[in-house]
């Protein structure tokens, strides 16, 4: 199956009110399995400028707005890099010489980036529900990195489109059939990434995008990238579906039965057992978090943050970049 976004007669979302431009045939062959191309409305919208960017950086919560050197090994562990010693907004006005990179997450908090979100993902959802029901926990994250900058090896837990707004990067996919079973549950229990391993350089598939192109990152891929020689500014919009979160949580079910000494069945090995685990871990999730209310309504004294902390603490799956 061709996956090639030029091909018209399958291209749907093409009229002049459509923000993406998606390849009916090749979302239905690769969405959720494989990387493919789409095309974007994007590249000129406002808040997606360097200068509306900034803006942006100074309304988030610091602990929202990631950034480090961007000349970093492939296998440095995410948000550990060295510092360059600019702040946030000097990075993103010395973008071009910084030699970084950033993340800005959960973007969505501000209201012109969601309604910017909800109108990509409106669009990825009326081809993702056919295949993949469910669209829950939509995000949005901006990326800007310096050029020549890596971002380094990780996997995420949800789909993306990764949306080019300016400049280019390559995208290093690597396969995740080496991962086992416990560092499935490490994943999700713990967020870590097996080591990346220099093989992977040759066995990695490149994945090129450039100003008006996006790229479908499906779930727990390992990948890094490589920026291209300007400056770039890619927007991230991602979600999950009720699939993967049950995914998430029977994994993170089974690291806690394996820590206690058990052996859990793997993960897809029976729709009955994976279910159960579902049920069970997910109620106990719930009742984590009326007990988690309920302490904090009666202990004023504990801050609203330290609340949300709390709850937040008994989520079964990994943070993204």
């Amino acid at each position: 199956m061709s996956n090639n976004t030029n091909d018209s007669h399958s291209i749907e979302g093409s009229n002049k009110n459509s923000l993406l431009q998606i390849d009916h045939e090749a979302f239905k062959a690769n969405f959720g399995r494989t990387p493919f191309k789409i095309r974007h409305n994007l590249a000129d919208h406002p808040i997606l400028t360097i200068p509306a960017i900034i803006e942006l950086s100074k309304k988030l919560p610091p602990h929202h707005v990631k950034f480090n050197s961007g000349e970093i090994p492939v296998g440095t562990r995410l948000y550990t890099g060295t510092q360059t010693g600019l702040s946030a907004v000097e990075t993103l006005d010395r973008i071009e010489e910084a030699k970084s990179w950033m993340v800005l997450k959960y973007v969505e908090a501000d209201p012109a980036y969601r309604e910017l979100m909800d109108a990509c993902l409106n669009e990825v959802q009326v081809f993702s529900e056919k295949l993949d029901r469910g669209m829950v926990r939509r995000e949005a994250y901006i990326f800007v990195t310096s050029p020549n900058c890596f971002t380094a090896w990780h996997m995420d837990p949800e789909h993306s489109f990764l949306l080019q707004v300016r400049g280019s990067k390559t995208m290093y996919v690597q396969s995740n059939s080496m991962m086992r079973d416990k560092d499935w549950e490490d994943y999700f229990e713990l967020g870590t990434v097996p080591p990346h391993k220099e093989e992977y350089r040759q066995t990695a598939a490149p994945h090129h995008i450039t100003r008006g192109e996006g790229l479908h990152v499906p779930v727990t891929v390992p990948h890094w990238v490589i920026n291209g020689p300007e400056a770039s500014v890619s927007f991230s919009v991602t979600f999950r579906t009720r699939a993967v979160e049950r995914r998430a949580v029977v994994y993170a079910a089974n690291a806690f039965l394996r820590n206690k000494g058990l052996k859990p069945t793997s993960f897809g090995k029976s729709i009955i057992v994976d279910t159960a685990k579902d049920y069970a871990f997910r109620t106990v999730r719930r009742a984590r978090r009326v007990f988690d209310a309920d302490e904090c309504r009666a202990a004023p004294i504990r801050s609203t943050a330290q609340c949300s902390r709390g709850r937040r603490s008994h989520s079964t799956a990994p943070g993204r970049v």
